[in-house]
């Protein structure tokens, strides 16, 4: 163990750091007496080699040999240290590098920032043995600006060169392995991924993408690229090396899936739902809101200039209400088409329609249409039918009817759909006034024609309903949304004895 002490000792003074830091990396007589014999690049190839696996140390001629030879040079410590682990790795797996790597990096990284430098040398840290992220390369003093880069072009056409059998450069194996491990640095970073997503290569297409332009890189490799390759190593600078090849690569190669991934990004892009609607969004529309109480005019207004216009579409919602619109344009020669939910009737020759608010339709264009109870527009449940309406109806002219309440909302709508918004005022014709005394009181006798009754069951609607047609000459229809369509089409039609 004194021997180790005093090996560590050396070692630190080779290093430029404190020994205890290196004493505690040497974990055996065979690294201490390549701290003293084999010098700086023999140390770190003996590190290298003890945490890798003793079993791998028959199989790793290169530190070997290495370790009897001394090394002083940055760039020979590197090699060794590389052919080293890839010597480990194709012997007996990748594990040996895996567990000599998180060994070595837990040990050299404890203090000064692992090695610090060599006496009369530049420095070398844990990320050259490792490839450990952010921490400085052996040749960091280097620049891309330094090398040689070809161009993409100039890339392709090394390609083209080796096909026919005129390469530039031929690679040694072990030129080979600094390669792989570069561009397999490149291709695992986050990093790289990130920047990728910025050009629109998404996680589905990048392995396809990568796996080309490794190839690509293999074949058209020129000196000035490998030299780079070998000197910078893996790290932030090779990879911005290597994304400026790739960039011009994925949008020349790609340009169709690049286009098609883009297009479903914009249309995913919930922050501006009035784009989604092209339609709509390439006419020159005009919104007219028409607010007022019940009885007012507001929707005979809104509905008058549907019926003048030659195309147009009513939005209700109700499916009663569709259906009274239906009904009523048709009896006045404007021939209406129906759909809702339950039912679709079309009319041969019709050009307007009316429809609940969910079954209107985003690519038909019309020249008005009327979307009624506007302020339904804030309903937790449905409210997003009206603003889907407001946004995507391809009409020339819409008139939002309701009250006050939804006129907020709809200027600011148009101020981000770029369109003009004109505001009607309406006050109600008859003033409402409650009874004195409740109907009950005075009996179903005293019900008037043309009165509603509201209830809030089936058996309470029927029983009411037999009460009215018993204590008055009246006949009352009965309207409820489990009915058939054609049964309150019906019932509705009844015409009350006055």
């Amino acid at each position: 163990m004194n021997g180790v002490n005093r090996s560590g000792k050396l070692a630190a003074r080779l290093l430029g750091t404190r020994a205890s830091y290196v004493t505690q990396c040497l974990g055996g007589p065979r690294t201490a007496s390549a701290a003293v014999t084999g010098g700086p690049a023999a140390l770190v190839a003996a590190l290298v080699r003890e945490f890798a696996s003793d079993s791998a140390v028959e199989c790793t001629a290169t530190v070997t040999s290495a370790v009897q030879v001394k090394q002083t040079s940055i760039c020979q410590a590197e090699s060794v240290v590389r052919q080293g682990l890839s010597a480990c790795t194709t012997s007996y797996g990748s594990q040996y590098r895996e567990r000599g790597s998180d060994r070595l990096r837990r040990a050299l990284t404890r203090g000064c920032g692992g090695f610090a430098c060599f006496p009369g040398a530049r420095g070398i840290s844990s990320s050259a043995v490792i490839g450990v992220r952010d921490h400085p390369y052996p040749h960091a003093h280097t620049s891309p600006k330094d090398f040689d880069i070809p161009s993409f072009d100039e890339l392709r056409k090394n390609v083209e060169l080796r096909v026919k059998g005129k390469g530039i450069m031929s690679l040694k194996k072990a030129q080979k392995e600094v390669i792989s491990a570069v561009l397999k640095d490149f291709e695992e970073s986050s990093w790289t991924r990130d920047e990728s997503l910025e050009l629109y290569v998404n996680s589905e297409l990048y392995p396809v993408v990568m796996s080309r332009f490794r190839r690509l890189v293999r074949r058209g490799m020129s000196p000035g690229l490998y030299e780079a390759i070998h000197k910078l190593g893996p790290g932030q600078e090779m990879r911005q090396v290597l994304f400026g090849l790739f960039a011009v690569f994925v949008v020349r190669e790609y340009k169709q899936e690049i286009a098609e991934y883009r297009e479903l990004v914009k249309s995913c892009d919930l922050r501006l739902p009035h784009t989604w609607y092209t339609t709509a969004r390439s006419m020159s529309r005009r919104l007219i809101y028409h607010a007022g109480p019940t009885n007012s005019g507001k929707t005979y207004n809104a509905l008058e200039a549907m019926k003048a216009a030659q195309s147009g579409v009513y939005c209700g919602p109700l499916r009663l209400l569709a259906m009274e619109i239906y009904d009523r344009c048709n009896a006045d020669g404007v021939y209406c088409s129906l759909v809702t939910g339950q039912e679709k009737q079309v009319v041969p020759g019709a050009e307007h329609m009316a429809c609940t608010i969910e079954m209107v339709s985003m690519t038909d264009e019309v020249d008005v249409a009327v979307i009624d109870e506007i302020q339904m527009i804030g309903d937790p449940f449905r409210g997003w039918a009206w603003t889907r309406a407001v946004q995507g109806v391809p009409a020339k002219e819409i008139h939002l009817c309701g009250d006050m309440s939804a006129l907020p909302l709809i200027r600011q709508l148009a101020e981000d759909m770029g369109e003009s918004l004109e505001v009607n005022m309406y006050d109600r014709f008859t003033a409402l006034e409650v009874e004195d005394t409740p109907v009950e009181l005075e009996g179903y006798g005293s019900v008037q024609a043309g009165d509603c009754i509201v209830a809030f069951s089936r058996r309470d609607i029927y029983a009411i309903k037999a009460q009215i047609e018993a204590e008055s000459k009246l006949k009352a229809c009965v309207v409820y949304g489990a009915l058939p369509p054609e049964t309150r089409r019906n019932q509705v039609q009844l015409t009350p004895i006055w």
